[in-house]
């Protein structure tokens, strides 16, 4: 088991948020090569950095965002 702390709940909001999107970008990649996954990583960590979230409605904004991308497919 893989045991996961984040400092607030706005980075765990962020986090999930991330990783719906990662997940989204690998749904829509028609091949997954080990610099796609290496870069995918590094784009994550470059979208989805807490601070750049500095209140609810930022985290909301975002989040509706990656789920319209879903709805969209």
């Amino acid at each position: 088991m893989i045991w996961c702390s984040f400092r607030s709940v706005r980075d765990t909001l962020v986090h999930i948020i991330g990783v719906e999107w990662g997940w989204l970008t690998i749904w829509n990649e028609p091949s997954l090569v080990s610099a796609f996954v290496t870069d995918l990583w590094t784009r994550l960590g470059a979208l989805f950095p807490p601070n750049a979230f500095p209140d609810v409605a930022a985290v909301q904004l975002r989040w509706a965002e990656v789920e319209r991308e879903q709805v969209e497919l």
